[in-house]
């Protein structure tokens, strides 16, 4: 099946008229706010979809203001390389009930991934990987370089990616993990709210695929759960091999995020399964990060960590720049 039809340029999507961008942003915004059948009917009402601009212009919502060419790159590789995706995902298909003995009997594993290990990670890292151990127990599967492969069998052209771009190379390694086991994907800085448990069981009792949501790119994948008979994680894993195997590196930082936009616009069965899960708003889970610089008080950490399942930090910072008696400064000093 062709995804798109001709070609795209920077020029064509000035020509775009008015009133397709406004339904374009009206789609966007009915995925956000969970109404899918509203922004699918918006989109796939439209002629010829993916033979015009608008196509292109979705994506090009989804992901923020980037190069146009990568991502014409992307819509071209869709369309290029259909079969070769169908034919990963009737091999992830067919491989499915092939699960190592590893983590047999570990229900709701969650992977954490540090590729020096953690004993080597910065300090918000070691605060974040300390709380889950002790919220996770042994459910919590730290994954390092020396132990990969005693989990996962990794195609041998994902090493030059990972040689490359680290982060491009985990959203490929959370894939594989969650199409082998099933389970949960937890970034190394991502730190656990009070009732996470209770989130966690309610997730997994419930859907087949879940991850917060945000305006800007559809979801947020540091934090993935997916069953393993889950559609969406053997549709985008497909892609990625596809993918990595025909290209040295991504033509856009959140290809990752792109793609997944355009399979819940083109793929119901895709877009079911994403719609079918609790609507969390990343902008929740990053309530702590976004605030990081203000005065750190109990009521707003405290409300945090109680009215979320977890929240999401990042260790991109100075730490000389750490404002004394900001939340930065509480979570560095006293959440451990």
């Amino acid at each position: 099946m062709s995804m798109t039809g001709g070609s795209y340029s920077a020029s064509g999507v000035k020509k775009v008229i008015p009133d397709i961008k406004s339904r374009i942003e009206s789609a966007r915004v009915a995925m956000v706010d969970g109404d899918l059948e509203k922004a699918y009917g918006l989109i796939l009402n439209t002629p010829d979809f993916f033979n015009n601009d608008l196509g292109f212009l979705f994506g090009l919502t989804l992901s923020g203001v980037e190069r146009v060419d990568a991502h014409i790159a992307l819509f071209d590789f869709l369309k290029m390389y259909n079969d070769d995706i169908l034919f990963e995902f009737d091999q992830l298909q067919t491989t499915s009930n092939e699960l190592s003995g590893v983590l047999e009997n570990k229900e709701n594993a969650h992977f954490i991934y540090w590729n020096a290990g953690f004993n080597n990670a910065p300090d918000i890292v070691k605060i974040c990987v300390n709380k889950w151990r002790e919220t996770l127990e042994d459910r919590l599967v730290e994954l390092s370089d020396d132990n990969l492969g005693d989990y996962v069998e990794l195609h041998d052209f994902s090493m030059k990616w990972k040689e490359s771009n680290m982060a491009h190379f985990s959203d490929y390694l959370r894939l594989m993990l969650l199409n082998r086991y099933g389970g949960f994907w937890i970034d190394a800085t991502t730190y656990p709210g009070q009732y996470y448990i209770r989130h966690m069981e309610n997730v997994s009792q419930s859907v087949r695929f879940f991850s917060p949501k945000r305006k800007e790119r559809t979801l947020a994948n540091s934090y993935l759960y997916g069953s393993r008979d889950s559609y969406i994680i053997k549709k985008m894993l497909s892609t990625l091999i596809v993918y990595m195997r025909e290209f040295g590196r991504h033509n856009a930082y959140f290809a990752f995020h792109y793609i997944f936009g355009v399979y819940v616009l083109t793929d119901e069965k895709f877009r079911l399964e994403f719609v079918s899960a609790p609507h969390f708003d990343a902008r929740d889970y990053q309530t702590l990060w976004r605030r990081k610089n203000a005065k750190a008080s109990s009521g707003l950490i405290g409300r945090a960590l109680a009215n979320h399942p977890l929240q999401k930090l990042s260790y991109k910072f100075d730490v000389s720049d750490v404002l004394e008696g900001s939340v930065l400064d509480f979570l560095m000093r006293e959440v451990v």
